[in-house]
């Protein structure tokens, strides 16, 4: 069993992958903008809870107290996720976002998907105009700081590029399969890949 967070990149349209991959029988995705927002709140109930039962005599650091709660909170929703849906694999997403700080990285997975300074620039019509190029550089390289901020192994970061998968569908996400651990025969590839809802474009831009 596994538990991912997905982080996306500048530029990258983490919906179309999510999409994709809610129809492998063994993984259920869950898109939810409130995500942050419960963990902060687990959080904050937890620091009142501390502030109102602590004395002179016992001095609780509030912060690491409630990002611990924020760490079990996010935990308790991977399995109620999981209890519901049946999934080895669960992957949460918060498209708002930034996630929450946690005061040590949970036992999750970090699905982290990117698109090339270049792209990220084309995307926006901007192809060949250099301060976009380096504007978009700088994003991504911000955006891997806060990644690697969270202080998750590198064993536990997955890595997935937006601009593979816009290339070739097929081997793009055979590849996103085998590192989430689940099948990746191609006739389950072809069934991630079949048309998506309207507005939302198939990986290669079909």
């Amino acid at each position: 069993m596994r538990n991912c967070l997905l982080l996306a990149g500048p530029a990258t349209q983490p919906e179309r992958l999510l999409v994709c991959l809610a129809r492998h029988p063994e993984v259920t995705t869950v898109s939810d903008k409130h995500l942050s927002q419960r963990l902060y709140g687990a959080a904050r109930a937890s620091v009142r809870e501390c502030r109102s039962a602590a004395t002179d005599d016992r001095r609780v650091d509030l912060v690491s107290h409630g990002r611990a709660e924020g760490g079990a909170e996010l935990m308790r929703l991977f399995g109620q996720v999981r209890a519901a849906a049946g999934a080895s694999v669960v992957i949460l997403h918060d498209p708002d976002g930034p996630m929450f700080p946690f005061l040590e990285p949970p036992p999750v997975s970090l699905l982290v998907l990117v698109r090339s300074a270049e792209s990220a620039a084309a995307v926006i019509g901007a192809c060949g105009i250099e301060r976009v190029v380096s504007a978009a550089r700088e994003a991504l390289t911000a955006f891997r700081t806060r990644v690697g901020g969270f202080g998750v192994p590198a064993d536990r970061l997955l890595t997935v590029e937006e601009d593979r998968l816009d290339a070739d569908p097929a081997t793009g996400m055979a590849e996103v399969c085998r590192m989430l651990g689940v099948a990746s025969d191609p006739a389950t590839v072809a069934a991630m890949l079949s048309p998506l809802p309207d507005g939302v474009r198939l990986m290669g831009g079909e």
